[in-house]
């Protein structure tokens, strides 16, 4: 969990425990609790201006987007189970 002042990780072991200790384990599970305190206040918007010789030209940012698309419609197929390999997806896509 992520608080405004630590971060605290449960710790899990795959290690097989009897009963009496996985009740244990259940109820009390260990954690590591790491404090912290941020340096600079939460900023809404943009934090600096872009830098003005930064930018891409607008067809390389509308052919990165394009590809941006099509690889999440991939990784959604991949998810969903519509699709097994990446050999799958190019054999579809023709980029073989």
């Amino acid at each position: 969990m992520v608080y405004a002042d630590q971060v605290v990780v449960t710790l899990r072991s795959k290690a097989e425990l009897d009963q009496s200790e996985a009740a244990v384990e259940e109820i009390f599970p260990p954690k590591l609790t790491i404090p912290f305190s941020q340096n600079h206040p939460p900023k809404k918007g943009i934090a600096h201006a872009p830098a003005e010789h930064g930018t891409i030209d607008p067809r390389t940012q509308d052919t990165l987007l394009q590809a941006i698309a099509r690889s999440r419609s991939w990784m959604d197929a991949v998810l969903a189970g519509k699709t097994a390999s990446s050999d799958e997806i190019v054999s579809a896509e023709g980029l073989a």
